[in-house]
């Protein structure tokens, strides 16, 4: 139990400091650009990097000051095979999500136009993604992990998740199980290749695809999107104003990462199992 109120008390303390010092450094960003002429892309990637330059520093503060027991995240074991595990999640991910759309006349495009500043609007896109797995699968999962295991680690950083995200509660129950789910993905990730580059991956192309591209995920207020697209038919397979993020296509196509992901680490802990001992071979 204390360790329970422990880890607990450590998670909100690491929340509300960083969205404190995330605030003030917003806060002071702005008044520092006003009439400086930046434009609203160049001000959102700066915004972005103070967020993701918080949450790095909290976490490096937090290790030292726990003697590396809070620990920073690693990026991955194996870099190249995360990479492509986190390249094919994420293309499936978006790729069969978009033919279900397509297929079942979910979604027609509006207009397509190539926004100005698409690069930078690009970059603030992947310096959110790095802060919200630096949050949630490095800070919060490696807390809870160390106490109580992996599937403890992903349903807490899910939870976390869902809470720091109003838009999805607004977006009703599809919505909701589509955060827990995403969460869940990038969390089983996450445990199997033993770091960040795959969530991270996975969840940028996501955003980037989805959302930037596509324009079938929110981003925020002010992010263009390249292809303006309308969704029709019944909210539970388009998603209604939510978009893929309240589709049960989303949904199901996400549920079945996570069970490819869970085959993978029963085939891991099966040939971990059957592995010789290298005791046994240095006697032989």
């Amino acid at each position: 139990m204390k360790n329970l109120l422990i880890t607990t008390v450590r998670i909100l303390c690491f929340l509300a400091l960083w969205a404190a010092l995330f605030y003030g450094g917003t806060r002071a960003l702005a008044l520092l650009t006003d009439g400086s002429g930046l434009v609203p892309a160049g001000f959102e990637l700066c915004r972005q990097a103070i967020a993701c330059a918080v949450a790095f520093l909290i976490i490096c503060g937090a290790a030292l000051v726990t003697n590396g027991r809070s620990g920073f995240p690693k990026l991955a074991k194996r870099p190249l095979r995360s990479a492509l595990l986190g390249l094919f999640a994420g293309v499936f991910w978006v790729g069969v999500t978009f033919i279900l759309f397509f297929v079942t006349d979910s979604v027609f495009a509006d207009a397509r136009e190539i926004p100005d500043y698409l690069f930078v609007w690009a970059a603030a896109v992947l310096v959110n993604v790095l802060t919200q797995e630096l949050i949630l699968r490095g800070y919060v999962y490696t807390v809870v992990s160390r106490e109580y295991g992996a599937v403890s680690a992903i349903a807490v950083s899910s939870l976390v998740s869902l809470a720091v995200q109003g838009d999805a509660i607004a977006n009703g129950a599809a919505a909701i199980i589509f955060t827990v789910c995403a969460s869940a993905l990038y969390g089983a990730l996450r445990y199997y290749t033993k770091g960040l580059l795959a969530p991270v991956i996975t969840h940028l192309i996501w955003d980037l695809a989805a959302g930037l591209v596509l324009g079938l995920v929110n981003l925020g207020q002010d992010y263009p999107v390249i292809i303006s697209q309308s969704v029709v038919g019944e909210d539970i397979i388009s998603g209604g104003r939510a978009g893929f993020e309240g589709s049960a296509l989303a949904i199901i196509v996400c549920i079945a990462l996570i069970d490819l992901i869970y085959l993978l680490i029963n085939d891991r802990a099966a040939d971990a199992k059957t592995a010789p001992d290298p005791g046994i071979d240095r006697q032989m």
